[in-house]
């Protein structure tokens, strides 16, 4: 007879949101092996809000338990704990996310999702409906727009995240002229495509479209492109070839191999000019989490530029082809760099003592650095005169560490 497994139980609050719903339980069978763990996860029924063909995917292998929120009473402050055999996973969101980037700095995740024999016909399947050849190359799209937080009252808060679906035109064209065909997805509050060709999908305005798509396009692309948001976490977590464009400078940015980033850029109205970034991996700005916060401290967020995407297409396409010689001395500085961030944490962060990103598979576009290299010249924050570094950074918590932490390559590591 087989020894019983320990079960796990975890309370997933928000699985509306979709980022929420496929990375808290991605990062919940990767924090507890598979093989030695029965996964319970507490949840309110899904409305119509949810994503249901996602929420069925991803609860796959996992005893679901729906109690709607007044029926269950459940504390992110205690931590682990073990009760009568059983483990309660008493952690918030953001804590569980720490606790993955922690156990997987510098290695490849346990677990990802995988696709069944049924998900694989029902792929097949739309892809006939939409008159998608099955051996045509996709690439997905997803932009993040204003709409489909604005009921919830978040979208102001949220607002740096966004982009202009627009700036994406060029990189579909060129796309279109490499053979690809293009699935845009999200939700009808969305900015609709401009008639580009009938090998554009601009799916949320599709008469056929349906929860699955989502799943069914993100799960078979060539490459995913897109910003980071929900749709993001299912291209992270199969994982599947991703061009992450209008990123943030995270603490919590975490990739997989091959995985291809462009950041927005910084712009400070007191030092008059853009960040570096260095200066930026070695202040306080990838821990904030609210426009007012890039406000306060005369921090401006510039998204990508309709060509700085296009030249990112190009190479993510010939990354892929085997095409592309990547430049070792970007490289190489950009790793410099994001160790120098690593140990500025170390040192002066509480929350999240570490840079995820240097320690996952993620490379910043060589492109995108060629046509801005500033962003890896090698500065750091020099207040303007009269300025105190006080004044430039509202997080109290970090003022010590990030005024006189440091200077140069001077870090004193112990």
């Amino acid at each position: 007879m087989s020894e019983k497994r320990t079960r796990v139980f975890y309370y997933l609050q928000q699985p509306h949101r979709l980022g929420q719903l496929i990375q808290e339980v991605f990062f919940l069978r990767n924090l507890f092996d598979d093989a030695d763990y029965d996964f319970v996860v507490i949840t309110p029924p899904p409305d119509d809000r949810v994503n249901k063909a996602c929420y069925d995917f991803i609860m796959q292998g996992v005893r679901v338990v729906q109690k709607q929120p007044g029926e269950f009473q459940w504390s992110t402050t205690e931590g682990v704990k073990h009760i009568d055999g059983d483990i309660y996973f008493f952690r918030g969101a953001f804590d569980e996310q720490f606790d993955f980037l922690r156990k997987f700095q510098h290695k490849k995740p346990s677990f990802f999702y995988s696709l069944s024999n049924g998900d694989i016909d029902r792929i097949k399947r739309m892809r006939a409906m939409f008159d998608i050849p099955q051996d045509a190359p996709v690439v997905t799209l997803h932009n993040r727009e204003e709409g489909y937080l604005r009921e919830a009252d978040t979208h102001e808060i949220h607002a740096f995240r966004n982009a202009d679906i627009n700036n994406y035109v060029p990189a579909i064209e060129y796309l279109l002229s490499k053979g690809y065909y293009v699935v845009r997805i999200g939700d009808k509050t969305m900015q609709p495509l401009p008639e580009l060709s009938e090998r554009v999908i601009d799916a949320p305005f599709h008469k056929l479209y349906s929860s699955f798509v989502e799943l069914c396009f993100i799960a078979t692309c060539r490459f995913y492109l897109g910003i980071p948001s929900g749709p993001q976490s299912l291209q992270m977590s199969l994982p599947v070839p991703g061009l992450i464009v209008n990123s943030l400078i995270k603490s919590e940015s975490w990739g997989n191999e091959g995985d291809i980033y462009l950041m927005k850029k910084y712009y400070s109205h007191v030092l008059k000019r853009y960040l570096s970034y260095s200066e930026v991996v070695t202040s306080p700005l990838p821990d904030f989490q609210e426009a007012q916060m890039y406000r306060d401290s005369g921090v401006e967020l510039h998204e990508n530029s309709a060509q700085e995407i296009l030249e990112a297409t190009r190479e993510m396409d010939a990354r892929l082809n085997g095409e592309y010689s990547p430049d070792q001395f970007i490289a190489k500085r950009i790793k410099q760099i994001e160790h120098r961030g690593d140990c500025y944490r170390k040192h002066a962060c509480h929350r999240h003592p570490f840079l995820s990103i240097y320690g996952s598979g993620i490379q910043i576009g060589h492109e995108f650095i060629k046509m801005n290299p500033w962003f890896i010249e090698d500065k750091n924050w020099e207040p303007a005169e009269g300025v105190t570094s006080k004044q430039m950074m509202v997080d109290e918590g970090y003022v010590a560490g990030f005024s006189g932490a440091w200077h140069g390559d001077s870090l004193t590591v112990g």
